[in-house]
């Protein structure tokens, strides 16, 4: 199969959707088949990533309106750049991630292309958030959704949500996304287990500055180690307001920010966390806590969207409210003063990461989708019982 994989932002980010897309593209090359990659970009054309990958560019556009002709014919220019992109692959398959300026461009290479199979992935924020943001999400959104081959989310919790958003959409399945177990098991074993964690992007909906008054409460307990600190690995736009409220806080000597840390640095800090702490409001499926849980860090995290489908509370780590600092705490002192509840939740953590959540599984479901869409089977058979096997992998205990 040939397949373009076209995403919302720049491939070289470093989030989770850029990291989950890099990865089922590679997985599918190495089970044989062609799959290039495409991004949104301020001009046409393609580039060289850093691993001398081509990337297509199309051309960003706002979405069109009667009262913004150019807006009109800046989405024609992208969708021709799509097309070409889509010629110049031989692709026959169009795989959208994250939905949002795709949207107009991939309805216009779909009406071009009608024989070119259309799969969009949602993947959390382009459902969650924009749409509140944008009223024309929404609208635009829903026409792509309506006219895909099959559309696919990276969480339950997502799917309903999309299903709720647009009943006109006839089926949504659930494809998790994955983590490179193998990958995460080249670092030593035993490393000393000293930090709290924090992996993700420094915004708002991260809950981070509901995790520095969290762990401002709990360095006042008498018992905890002078050695435990918390590190923060991440970018963002809240990054100076929150080192300034950890200096106010007057903690700026317990908590280390990183800034951006590169993928393969990422194994040594999990291996170092007692913990990997994840505050959200709003969440699919983070990657961040599976990464960690592969090697052996439970998680501390927010029972928000799709986490609960990976974290199993009280066996593979500890669920909180969103936005409560005081149960956050009390989780926090929970698993750092008790060491051998770590390593047991941190056990159980890697042993589900392994079983349920490996890349392999997760290419391995696109390849069977991609495979019942070229055989002219109907894509809602194939996402039911997609569904119905993530959900089996999600429910019940760790090890279900």
């Amino acid at each position: 199969m040939r397949i373009l994989m076209h995403h919302f932002a720049s491939l070289d980010a470093l989030g989770g959707t850029e990291t989950a897309i890099r990865q089922i593209a590679s997985g599918l090359r190495g089970r044989g088949h062609h799959v290039a990659l495409a991004e949104m970009a301020p001009h046409g054309g393609r580039r060289e990533d850093g691993a001398g990958e081509t990337i297509h560019c199309i051309p960003a556009a706002r979405y069109p309106s009667l009262r913004s002709p150019r807006g009109l014919a800046a989405n024609c220019r992208a969708g021709l750049a799509l097309l070409r992109a889509l010629h110049a692959t031989q692709s026959d398959i169009l795989h959208v991630h994250l939905p949002l300026g795709q949207c107009v461009p991939a309805l216009i290479a779909r009406a071009v292309r009608p024989r070119t199979r259309l799969v969009v992935t949602l993947h959390g924020p382009e459902v969650n958030l924009s749409p509140q943001l944008d009223p024309n999400v929404a609208a635009w959104q829903g026409r792509l959704l309506a006219r895909a081959d099959a559309t696919v989310a990276v969480a339950a919790d997502l799917a309903f949500a999309a299903a709720a958003a647009y009943p006109e959409v006839p089926s949504v399945g659930v494809i998790h996304n994955g983590v490179e177990t193998a990958m995460f098991n080249t670092c030593p074993a035993d490393l000393p287990r000293s930090d709290l964690l924090y992996v993700g992007r420094l915004s708002r909906e991260k809950g981070v500055s509901v995790l520095l008054q969290a762990w401002a409460a709990a360095l006042r307990a008498p018992d905890l180690s002078a050695d435990a600190r918390l590190v923060i690995a991440g970018d963002g736009p809240d990054r100076a307001a929150l080192e300034a409220e950890a200096r106010s806080a007057g903690i700026a000597g317990r908590v280390r920010f990183l800034g951006r840390v590169p993928r393969e640095r990422l194994p040594r800090l999990y291996r170092r966390a007692v913990a990997v702490v994840l505050p959200s409001f709003t969440e699919a499926l983070p990657l961040s806590l599976i990464e960690a849980a592969a090697c052996g860090a439970p998680a501390i995290a927010t029972a928000v969207g799709g986490t609960p489908e990976f974290v199993v509370h009280g066996e593979t780590g500890i669920l909180v409210p969103a936005g409560d600092p005081a149960s956050l705490r009390a989780a926090i002192a929970r698993v750092i003063g008790a060491p051998a509840l770590a390593a047991a939740l941190g056990r159980m953590a890697a042993l589900r990461a392994a079983r349920r959540f490996s890349i392999g599984a997760t290419v391995g479901a696109y390849e069977a989708l991609y495979a019942s869409l070229g055989a002219g089977k109907p894509a809602a058979r194939a996402l039911a019982s997609t569904r119905l096997a993530h959900r089996q992998g999600a429910a019940g205990s760790a090890l279900a």
